[in-house]
């Protein structure tokens, strides 16, 4: 059964593939949130997988929004603009009757040029209600299948796959080479049905710990009804989101836009988890049941999750020192820590839902069967230990003409506060402004907040954000933003309270429809504790950034990016950054080949001058590298429409450092100066 399951996986890996019914639709609109997934990255510093919003945006473009509906709900799928311009846009068809023309969205008060650009490639303008009773037959009949097959590697041989130059305990069990499958089946964005495997470069394949093939699994089942009162129901692996994310937010949440004034969070409740994420989600069921206005959300989880371990005389588990999230199991330390801590989580939710007024309720308890005990250094004094804890949280949203109030307060049982609020205001037809306030208790603990704030955990910090966005001409776009916070307590190496302040101000320069630009200026102030023997002393950090990007469409066929950006680092000494990218994207005619190429050349003095710049990428991945040090970089990535079901798509890229004799660190060092990375992904979709 073992050897079958074997040969069945890898045939899929090489023969599967996937292709998107609007692929190229797909592949341009991709691009629309390219600014925040940036600012993501820069704020996490690390590789995220965002497969559920891929998910969302195709989601609305094989299923477009009904505008002319009039529905709340039906409009709110559009996740990517304020509820504000959604009860204008309701507004407007109530007044003058059903939008008939896609122009019509420039005439609508208080929608920017810009804004009717993001919403017309996601709405239908056809005649048809959105009621519409769900038949089993129509499920299998009209549902659809996809499999997406991707292969990934790095050629240059790393540290950890070579025996005699790393300690056995530290060696990569398995092979170099990264394997994911996923298949799912839907029914519009009714029903959703998937599987998600994946394999991480080192780790064992089909041997080892994992006998059965890949080293993560993820099945899940989903089902929305809008009109039933069972509203949404998941049984698997699934999400949670609510609220502005301080109960109860599972998985990736912006935060600042370059909007300046996109800081509300909409939290879709119950929703599937496609990811290969292997920590950050919940395995079990959970349920919204709709009455009228009412909605009542149960949910239960038991994940066993990765964590480090001690272990006592009889070399059992007595306890662990931390809960992991990477979820990589490559070497015999990072197999030993894997699914070693089961977790249970079971809560409620309770949500009312008007026209202009929404509130909620949630709790929940989290308990694991080992304990957490972390070490006694100060900054540890207030974060989670032991075995259990419970979170409850009240969360409102309201609509009050030109103007949206929000926000959400919560507590542990642990003895900690944190709360969170904000209004975001239409000041007039080409202004907007929002500011939000954010207290987060030092003792204010929560294993699955996700709020808005600069900390990596939404505790021991307070701070005021302020944007706006002005439309100055139908050519021109000023936003701007400031954020001032301060963190009371202890943090990592910081042994006093610190300070800080981010300033941001952008002008989007558009003289065309094939001509885009940006010249954005931010700055940053942070105070750092110094490692060492010194720990009751602060420095500070002061860094100012300066960018400028130009989408220029040549034709129809030819597409040219460019983007010159500078980092200055001021600490006890000054040091500076440059980067410098130019990217060539070709569709063809028949929109079966799409190509795009960059070529980049960067220079840092340091890794803290790095920048972050979105990279085209296989679809349902996202690549966001940081470029630093001295060096150049390339990358080419092509896709090929086969047939109407079938596609390839494969990318190189190669990173070349002028400064370095060695790449990385631990398993992943390269004795060289050249990393080069290649991936090949194969799609069907019948």
């Amino acid at each position: 059964m073992r050897i079958f399951i074997k040969w069945a996986t890898i045939s899929l890996l090489i023969l599967s593939a996937n292709w998107l019914h609007a692929q190229n639709v797909d592949q341009e609109n991709r691009d629309l949130l390219i600014e925040r997934i940036e600012d993501l990255f820069e704020k996490e510093d690390a590789q995220i997988d965002l497969a559920e919003m891929t998910d969302a945006i195709e989601n609305l473009i094989q299923n477009p929004v009904m505008i002319n509906s009039g529905d709340l709900d039906e409009l709110s799928r559009l996740f990517f603009i304020d509820e504000i311009k959604i009860h204008r846009i309701i507004s407007y068809i109530y007044s003058y009757g059903e939008i008939l023309s896609l122009n019509e969205l420039y005439g609508i008060e208080g929608i920017s040029p810009d804004e009717a650009d993001l919403i017309a490639p996601f709405i239908s303008l056809e005649q048809k209600p959105i009621i519409q009773k769900t038949r089993i037959k129509d499920i299998f009949k009209k549902g659809k299948h996809q499999i997406v097959s991707r292969y990934q590697r790095v050629l240059q041989k790393q540290r950890g796959y070579m025996e005699d130059s790393i300690a056995l305990t530290m060696r990569y069990q398995g092979n170099p080479d990264k394997y994911y499958l996923r298949y799912r089946f839907k029914y519009r964005d009714q029903v959703s049905l998937g599987l998600t495997a994946e394999k991480d470069a080192g780790e064992e394949f089909f041997k080892g710990i994992n006998q059965y093939g890949f080293d993560f699994y993820s099945l899940h089942f989903y089902l929305k009804n809008k009109n039933h009162i069972l509203h949404k129901l998941a049984v698997g692996d699934y999400h949670l989101t609510f609220g502005q994310g301080l109960t109860m937010w599972s998985t990736y949440a912006f935060g600042s836009s370059s909007d300046g004034v996109t800081i509300k969070r909409n939290g879709d409740g119950i929703t599937p988890n496609t990811s290969a994420n292997e920590n950050e989600f919940f395995r079990g069921a959970a349920a919204t049941i709709k009455l009228k206005r009412h909605y009542l959300t149960g949910f239960v989880s038991h994940l066993n999750r990765d964590g480090t371990p001690s272990f006592n005389a009889d070399e059992e588990v007595a306890y662990i020192s931390s809960l992991t999230t990477d979820g990589m199991h490559r070497t015999e330390n990072e197999i030993a820590k894997k699914n070693i801590v089961p977790m249970s989580v079971y809560g409620m939710r309770y949500e009312w839902r008007g026209y202009n007024l929404r509130i909620g309720a949630t709790g929940f308890g989290s308990s694991l069967k080992i304990p957490l005990i972390r070490d006694d250094a100060p900054y540890n004094q207030f974060v989670f230990q032991g075995t259990s804890l419970v979170n409850a949280g009240a969360d409102f949203a309201w609509i009050l003409r030109n103007f949206e109030f929000f926000g959400e307060s919560a507590y542990s049982d642990k003895g900690g506060f944190a709360g969170i609020t904000g209004v975001r205001a239409h000041l007039a037809s080409r202004f907007e402004a929002s500011l939000l306030l954010r207290y987060y208790d030092k003792k204010y603990i929560n294993l699955f907040a996700n709020a808005f704030g600069v900390n990596a955990r939404n505790s021991n910090e307070m701070g005021v954000y302020g944007g706006f966005n002005a439309i100055l001409s139908p050519m021109l776009t000023l936003s701007g933003c400031a954020d001032a916070y301060r963190f009371p307590y202890f943090k990592y190496q910081i042994w006093s309270p610190t300070r800080g302040n981010d300033y941001s101000l952008q002008l989007n320069i558009n003289p065309s429809r094939n001509v885009n630009m940006y010249l954005r200026y931010r700055n940053s102030y942070r105070e750092y504790g110094y490692s060492g023997d010194v720990v009751h002393q602060t420095y500070d950090r002061i860094k100012h950034n300066l960018r400028w990007q130009g989408d220029f469409n040549i034709s129809k066929n030819i597409a040219l990016k460019t983007r010159l950006e500078y980092v200055h680092n001021k600490t006890s000494e000054h040091k500076n950054g440059f980067l410098m990218y130019q990217d060539v994207i070709y569709k063809s005619s028949n929109a079966r080949f799409l190509t795009s190429f960059r070529y980049a050349w960067f220079n840092t003095d340091s890794y803290d001058e790095r920048m972050y710049a979105y990279e085209s990428d296989l679809l349902y991945t996202f690549s966001v590298p940081a470029y630093y040090y001295k060096g150049n970089r390339i990358y080419l990535m092509c896709s090929y429409k086969i047939s109407d079901i079938t596609a390839i798509w494969l990318r190189i890229s190669n990173t070349h450092y002028t400064d370095r004799e060695t790449i990385g660190s631990g398993g992943e060092e390269i004795y060289g100066n050249n990393r080069t990375e290649i991936k090949a992904q194969v799609v069907i979709k019948l």
